[in-house]
């Protein structure tokens, strides 16, 4: 998770933080702070699908993936994206809706 892709900081009570990183973007901002993670709430998706940025007149569609056992999750503001882990066509599914939410396959290498 990058932190600057939430707007409402309560969604880092329900993780807890295994490795902070700095990854120079060499834009704006010049920095993002790379959060790995875990959590045990269930309603996890649900949650961070309410904390995300999503600002389309700024073309800013900010995501978060992760897993849960066998599921992968894409999740943006207000959608919940997942896959069974695997499952090419599942996969594909939710790819192409990345697409349509503004994402490029350059984005989607997100490690299963």
């Amino acid at each position: 998770m990058i932190k600057e892709s939430i707007e409402d900081e309560t969604l880092l009570d329900y993780i807890r933080v295994h490795k902070v990183e700095l990854w120079n973007t060499g834009g704006v901002p010049k920095y993002w702070t790379v959060i790995f993670f875990t959590s045990s709430v269930p309603n996890f998706p649900e949650l961070a699908s309410r904390a995300l940025i999503a600002d389309h007149e700024k073309g800013v569609n900010w995501f978060v993936d992760f897993k849960c056992n066998n599921t992968k999750y894409i999740v943006f503001k207000n959608k919940i994206l997942k896959y069974t882990i695997g499952n090419k066509e599942e996969k594909a599914i939710v790819c192409n809706e990345c697409r349509i939410q503004g994402i490029s396959d350059n984005e989607m290498n997100w490690s299963e």
